[in-house]
């Protein structure tokens, strides 16, 4: 039996595998834990919790072994909250789904994907892109304000720190090593999705078995998360004046592409965000503090 745990990162196309991928192929059996395309998942958010926390209950493996998993088809896992920097319900079972899976299914052959991207990159995606929960969680809408409060943190029940941990990609790599010798790790730069979409494509035809050609015209769907604008996550530094612009671009969807009000926005917002001199500078800081670990994983990779 084969069996994918798909732990994320957040904000890596992870919406995108499991609405576009995992749901849609008859050889994936896709345990959960999200619903996409109006699919009744085997294993909801709370089904999947309640197993990872009560593995080591005899009837509960048992029940979940006979009616969940399947022989023929590759097992799949997916959730993001596996490495998620706040919603850690599932990060500290990780290693227990793991142990599990060894102990239960004889010749099991079990393989870890996590996709994980550059940390400045991360860092806009997870603000911009989230806004509105970001907003709530790091308790600011400025951009300046994280970033000085995430270079600054140094209190271990602080949201800033707990994501100044989750940008180490590398100790993750090196704990899966270290305590499982014997399973795949697949650690897979983001970058490679936006650049190089024919190379992701092959590696998870590889993966999942699947056909390449039907991978890459799942890459190409105009939903399709993974194909944003390079500059688009440059062009938000006043959060609140950029949703009253997009609210009255909305207003003119139909008559002005969006690739045309997209332009418009980045050229409105370039002087103030990428010229401006304090965000460089914190930036620059971070970069320094965590490329490091980066760049680490991916020397690793290409040793490997």
């Amino acid at each position: 039996m084969k069996f994918i745990l798909h732990i994320g990162y957040p904000r890596t196309g992870t919406t995108w595998l499991q609405k576009r991928i995992f749901t849609k192929n008859k050889t994936i059996n896709y345990i959960g834990c999200k619903s996409y395309n109006g699919k009744i998942l085997k294993i909801t958010k709370e089904k999947h919790l309640e197993f990872i926390k009560n593995i080591n209950n005899l009837d509960i493996n048992n029940y979940f072994k006979k009616k969940f998993f399947s022989k023929r088809k590759i097992n799949v896992f997916s959730s993001e909250n596996f490495t998620h920097f706040l919603d850690n319900s599932l990060n500290l079972y990780l290693d227990k789904l793991i142990i599990y899976i060894k102990k239960n299914f004889k010749n099991a052959k079990i393989e870890v994907l996590c996709i994980y991207r550059e940390p400045i990159s991360f860092l806009r995606s997870i603000f911009f892109k989230k806004n509105i929960r970001a907003k709530k969680i790091f308790k600011t809408d400025k951009y300046d304000i994280f970033l000085e409060k995430l270079i600054n943190s140094k209190n271990k029940n602080d949201n800033y720190y707990l994501l100044s941990k989750t940008l180490q990609y590398d100790n993750l790599y090196f704990n899966l090593k270290k305590n499982f010798k014997d399973i795949k790790l697949s650690f897979i730069d983001f970058d490679i999705i936006k650049n190089n979409s024919s190379k992701y494509a092959s590696i998870l035809s590889d993966m999942f078995l699947l056909k390449k050609n039907l991978i890459k015209k799942e890459l190409n769907y105009k939903e399709n998360y993974l194909q944003k604008s390079k500059d688009e996550n440059l062009i938000y530094y006043n959060t609140y004046r950029l949703h009253l612009l997009k609210k009255s671009f909305y207003y003119l969807k139909y008559i002005i592409p969006s690739y045309i009000r997209k332009n418009f926005l980045f050229l409105f917002y370039k002087k103030l965000y990428l010229n401006n001199p304090k965000i460089v500078s914190m930036e620059n800081i971070i970069k320094k503090k965590f490329s490091k670990h980066y760049i680490n994983l991916n020397s690793i990779k290409k040793i490997n």
